[in-house]
Parts: C-alpha cells; sequence; structure tokens
C-alpha cells in the first residue's frame, strides 16, 4: 500500500453504509499510523481499480485486496439472510482491529473485550445498517424513526432536489461533512459499549464483595441495571453516590427492563413522594432524604442510611428470592 493510499467508492448520492465504511476504513489506517490519504469517488473502473481500498462499487469483495463491494450476485449475507452492506463488509473484516486497539493493542494480542465490543457493535448498529441498505427496517411504521436514525441524518447531507446546480466538488464536501457526523457518532457508540462491558466487571465484582446480595453497593453509577440482566444477579437495589448532591447517596431499584422506570421491587406505596422527617419517620432511616413518588428511586445523606432504606424496603414487603420462589429475601 502507497504512503497516500487512495480510497474510493461511487460518485452522486451516497447512503449511511459508503459513508461509515469509508469512516471505518480511516480509523483502521490512522492505528497503522496512516493519517493522509486520497478520497476518490467515481464509477469509472479505470480510476477505482487503482485504489488501494474500494468499498460500494466494484462488483468484488475480496478482504485481502481490500474490496468491499455488496452489489453483485453471491455477495455475502447475514446469518438472517439479508446481505451485509459495505459498512458492514469492512467491519466484519476491519472491525476487530479497531476493537483491539481500544483496549491497548492493535493486531498484537487477544483481548476477550474486544472480541465482546467487536461482536456488541456488529448486532447493535452494524446490523441495522446493512439492514436498512436492504430495504428493510424495523421501524418502518415510525417516520420520525427512519428520518432521525442514522441513514436518515446521513441521506439528509446530500444534495437536495431544488438547490442549485452543484458546482465541481460540492457532493465530496457534503460526503465528508455526513463522515465526520457519523465520526463521532462511531466514537461515542464505541465509547458507550466499552462502558457497559467494564460496568459487568465492576458490578460483578461489587456483588462478589457485598454482603447482601439484594443490595448492591457501588462507588459510581454505571449501567448497572445492564449488567445485573446480563449477569442474572439477584439484585433489588442499587446504591451509589449521587451525582447531583456530594452529600447524598441513592438508591435505585432494579428495572423489569434494563434502563427503564418500573421497578421489579419498589419501595413501599407509602414511602412514595415524602421528604426529610416524613420519609425518615414512615422508613426508618433517620437520614432519608425523599423517596420518588413513582418509588424507583431514593436517597439518604450517607451510604449506610442509603443501604437501610434498600434493606428496610426488602423487610416491607415480600420480594421474589433468587431461585425465583415468593419467600423474603432476608428470610422474613
Amino acid at each position: 500500500m502507497r504512503e497516500k493510499p487512495i480510497l474510493a467508492t461511487h460518485d452522486g448520492t451516497f447512503h449511511c453504509d459508503d459513508v461509515l465504511a469509508y469512516v471505518l476504513i480511516r480509523r483502521w489506517l490512522a492505528q497503522e499510523g496512516t493519517t493522509e490519504i486520497e478520497l476518490v469517488r467515481t464509477r469509472d473502473p479505470n480510476v477505482y481499480n487503482n485504489a488501494d481500498f474500494v468499498w460500494d462499487v466494484g462488483a468484488v469483495y475480496d478482504p485481502k485486496t481490500h474490496r468491499y463491494d455488496h452489489h453483485m450476485p453471491g455477495a455475502l449475507l447475514r446469518d438472517d439472510s439479508v446481505p451485509y452492506s459495505s459498512a458492514g463488509l469492512v467491519w466484519l473484516n476491519l472491525g476487530i482491529d479497531i476493537c483491539h486497539e481500544l483496549y491497548g493493542g492493535f493486531r498484537t494480542k487477544y483481548s476477550a473485550e474486544a472480541e465482546e465490543l467487536y461482536q456488541m457493535f456488529m448486532e447493535q448498529d452494524i446490523k441495522f445498517v446493512d439492514w436498512t441498505d436492504d430495504g428493510r427496517s424495523l421501524v418502518e411504521e415510525n417516520r420520525l424513526n427512519l428520518d432521525m436514525g442514522l441513514a436518515g441524518l446521513v441521506d439528509a447531507f446530500n444534495q437536495q432536489w431544488f438547490e442549485r446546480e452543484p458546482r465541481a466538488g460540492d457532493e465530496n464536501f457534503k460526503f465528508l461533512q455526513a463522515a465526520s457526523m457519523v465520526e463521532s457518532v462511531v466514537i461515542s457508540r464505541l465509547s458507550k459499549l466499552q462502558a457497559t462491558i467494564e460496568a459487568r466487571k465492576a458490578v460483578q465484582k461489587a456483588f462478589d464483595d457485598g454482603q447482601d446480595p439484594y443490595v448492591l453497593v457501588l462507588d459510581r453509577n454505571m449501567p448497572w441495571q445492564d449488567a445485573v440482566a446480563h449477569l442474572h444477579l439477584p439484585t433489588l437495589y442499587a446504591v451509589y453516590p449521587s451525582t447531583r448532591n456530594g452529600n447524598e447517596w441513592m438508591v435505585a431499584c432494579m428495572s423489569t427492563k434494563p434502563g427503564g422506570f418500573t421497578p421489579t421491587h419498589p419501595f413501599p406505596e407509602n414511602w412514595g413522594g415524602l421528604r426529610g422527617d416524613d420519609l425518615a419517620k414512615v422508613s426508618g432511616v433517620e437520614n432519608a432524604v425523599f423517596c420518588h413518588k413513582y418509588r424507583f428511586c431514593a436517597s439518604a445523606t450517607t451510604l449506610a442510611g442509603a443501604v437501610n432504606l434498600a434493606q428496610n424496603s426488602i423487610e416491607y414487603s415480600q420480594a421474589p428470592s433468587p431461585a425465583g420462589g415468593n419467600t423474603s429475601p432476608r428470610g422474613l
């Protein structure tokens, strides 16, 4: 590959898959130490056949020569029989290297976390780009989701029909604008997925070190509900320092759906909406601060107080046992 590699895709209207493929290739090259590239957008085979990377054009899929098209007969299919888009093919072959780099080593050693990140991004992000490019959508009944999803946002960067005739270079300028937006999304999404993976490790350790299997004590807030569900833990409440008030500890209920607001074991009904002395009186926790009126979170001024809120809530009602029974988790 030359010192300043040529990256080639088709000209004309661009879509999410060819923009995302470009972003992923650029990121992979940057990890190789290559920061200067030449972007060529053309449908002339005499031009793109001379490029170092070609995607979404050319009717060739060959990872060894960095050809990533998906329009020809016999194109590679996902397990659900949906063809990979050009972005899907790029991620399939280069994505694992991108993930290993995020965990400290570019193609130098195996990392279970990198493998997990690679699969999560494939299933939670790349898959939907593939499906959309193939004309399928999980949200066809929701126009807002279509327009405000990544594919819709990329499409909005294209030249609109009523605008003046484009000048030379306008298309590429808009393509690069879209790529800048997509790059920000990719970086943020990979970071969020990394946070999910790291939270699972932190929650498992906190659970193992904890003294009550139903009350998880954390040193900070994190995506703990996803971790509890993923790890199949019996946790009913998580306790962690408040990010809004440094003098408080939050107590949050596990939800029926991670990230939701329907608690599996809400605080007692007569706690809902109470504050200060009123809450302290009914909860038995002297330094209780408040309980949300929908009973999915509460707080106290100390860690011990927050833990007591959780434990007293469990004492006050029957909760599912870890085995799925209906006995009190504290043996009452």
